[in-house]
Parts: structure tokens; sequence; C-alpha cells
């Protein structure tokens, strides 16, 4: 088995393979070469710890299903065509070429995913979490073995619920829409109809808005949810307390593109812990109103789902947003500010804990299953 040193020339190694063969060289071939030496190198570690033959079972296994998502990327890839326009854009390539590159960025940020699940079930030092040797076991007391296996038991009760959102099912839907996005344009213009606006300034005599939170079951939102250890992944501005008029930047359910979209509650409900949160918040007729126009101007002018945001932390276009960071643009541009934080690194859960001087009033609780 490597040793320490040993093993991080090794990993570092494979990073700079990684990133030369696909960035520069473009070679996703090589790069699967790559892929498959880190599978070799992480099943070697695993097989080497101290742990129980089923634990080292389940750490082969997501290596070997993170291995298979790659070759999953390379045959999407080799799918999309590459093509140079006459008329060039901002960055004078098409929205093919940009469909590669990013399918390309997907497969770069894969590599890291073996060392990043090392370093969360194992925290690089197989004693850490799992039972002392011989040689140790006469200088360790009852209290550490006590801790030692708690420590245990909740990072395998981690790794069956990464298990659980990690799967192939998951990764494919979201692969499978990436396409539908708009990564340097606004794809989705006129999602919200006159009907959606007459409801909206109906509302105006309820000085509040809503804010729902909530844990929808989708693809994107259970594998955000391994990231950010959080429940809740996805939030919605409502005008009204019923949740007619509830709105968000979303994937827009295949009927929509991408982008501001109208949302139905019933959508949320998507697995077996669905669930919502609604609160709300003070605000003028006025502020309100000036909501609305800005939500309309957003509707007219276009808008897309900002998912480089969730990784760049950047938007290319001011009405490219994720949800929460809608939900912030809109209170702050209404000089509502719950708390103070960068727009592009907000998270839907944030509204919550980072309200420290309690302006959200908790409203109700919509669970699907109870």
């Amino acid at each position: 088995m490597l040793n320490k040193i040993q093993y991080e020339v090794v990993k570092l190694l494979a990073i700079i393979s990684g990133i030369v063969s696909l960035i520069i060289f473009e070679d996703y071939s090589l790069h699967i070469g790559v892929s498959a030496f880190i599978l070799f190198i992480m099943v070697i570690r695993a097989l080497g710890i101290r742990s129980k033959k089923r634990h080292k079972s389940f750490l082969i296994t997501l290596y070997i299903v993170v291995f298979f998502f790659q070759l999953y990327i390379y045959y999407e890839i080799n799918t999309i065509p590459v093509e140079i326009v006459t008329d060039k854009s901002i960055f004078g390539h098409s929205y093919e070429f940009w469909s590669r590159l990013l399918h390309r960025m997907m497969a770069l940020g894969i590599l890291f995913i073996p060392f990043y699940i090392e370093k969360s079930f194992t925290a690089n030092n197989d004693k850490e979490f799992y039972m002392p040797s011989i040689e140790d076991i006469n200088v360790v007391s009852f209290e550490d073995i006590k801790s030692k296996l708690s420590s245990l038991d909740n990072k395998m009760q981690s790794i069956g619920e990464v298990r659980g959102r990690l799967n192939y099912g998951n990764f494919k839907e979201i692969v499978q829409d990436l396409p539908r996005h708009g990564y340097r344009k606004y794809v989705n213009m006129g999602s919200l109809t006159d009907e959606y606006f007459h409801d909206a300034y109906a509302s105006l005599d309820d000085e509040h808005v809503y804010i729902v939170i909530s844990n929808t079951g989708s693809a994107a939102s259970d594998v955000i949810s391994v990231f950010t250890k959080k429940q809740y992944n996805h939030t919605s501005l409502s005008f009204d307390r019923n949740l007619k008029t509830i709105i968000s930047y979303n994937g827009g359910e295949n009927i929509y593109p991408p982008g501001l979209n109208r949302e139905m509650v019933e959508y949320f409900n998507k697995s077996e812990d669905s669930s919502v949160i609604v609160y709300r918040v003070k605000i003028t007729k006025a502020q309100k109103e000036r909501m609305i126009e800005k939500v309309k101007a957003i509707n007219a002018e276009g808008s897309a789902y900002n998912i480089l945001g969730l990784v760049t932390k950047k938007s290319l276009k001011p009405n490219m947003m994720f949800c929460s960071q809608f939900v912030y643009k809109m209170l702050k541009y209404c000089e509502i500010e719950i708390f103070d934080k960068e727009e592009t690194e907000i998270k839907p859960t944030d509204f919550i804990e980072l309200d420290y001087y309690r302006k959200l009033e908790y409203c109700y609780e919509i669970n699907f299953h109870i």
C-alpha cells in the first residue's frame, strides 16, 4: 500500500494529467485512462484500510460508480457536435461549443470525487474512524472507543444517505437536462402570463411577501444536498399566502425553459420526504408593487437558470440566477435585507439560519406524506 507521501504525489500527478488531457489537449480518451488509474489507486487504498469487508466493498463500489459516470460523460460529449459559427457571439463560439466545454469541466470535476469520498469517509487516516490496532489498545480508554464507534456509526449513516442521492438515475437526469440551459444567453422569455400578473397585483392589499423553502426531492436537489448537507435546497417567492403566485428560478419541469417560472406546489412532491416551509416578511404596498414590476421586467427581458453560478459563484448576465439568488435579489431590490451576503453564495437555508433579527415570520408547513 502507498504511504501518505507517495499517495499525495500520485494524486497530484493524476489531477495534473486530467487537466492536461482534458483542457489542453481535449483528449477525452486519455482522460478516461487517468480516471481508470485513479480508480485503481483508490481501490488499493480501500483494500488497505482496517475495516469490515462490507465497508471496503461499499467504498470500492462508490469508486466504480464514479468511474462509470465518467464513461457516461464520455458518451455524452461525443454525441455533441462542435461547430464554430461565422457570426461570432460574445465569446466567439457556438452553443454546441459551450455545451462540450461544460461537459469537459464536469468530467474534470468528477476526477476529484473519489478523493472527496475518501476524505469524507476515512478522513485521510484510517485510524480516525475505525477501531484501534492491537498496539494501541492498551492506551485507549473506554470513552475513546465509544467516541470512535459513535463517529463510525454517524459516518456510515452519511454514507447510506450519499449512496441514495448520488445514484446513476440522478446523474443521468441532470446531464440530459444540461442542453436545455443557456450558459451565455437568455433562453426563457415571457413564461409568466398576463393572468399571473393579474393575480400578483390582486395581492397588493396583503402587505407581505412569502418565502417558500422546500425539499423537493428532485435529482438536482438530491445531488446539491450531498455537498450543502442541508435537507432544504430550493427557495421560491410568492406574493400571496396561498401560493397562487409562487415563482422561482428552476428547470421549467420540461414544460418551460430553465429560468424564471411559475411553480406549482404539487410539483415539489417528488420523494417520500418532500416538504415545504412557508415564511413571510413585512413589506409596504409600494415595495410590493415595485417588486412585481421588477419581476415583470425580467419576464420581458428574458432569463436563464444560473447553473454555472452554482460552481463558479458568478453570473454572466443580470437575469441569470439560481433560486436563492433570485429571492435574495428581489428582497434587496426593495430594500429588505434579512442578512448580508454575496448573492451568488446564497443557500436556501440562509434565509432561516442567518435571520438573526427574526425578520421572517413562520406561517405554515406542508408535509406531503403525513
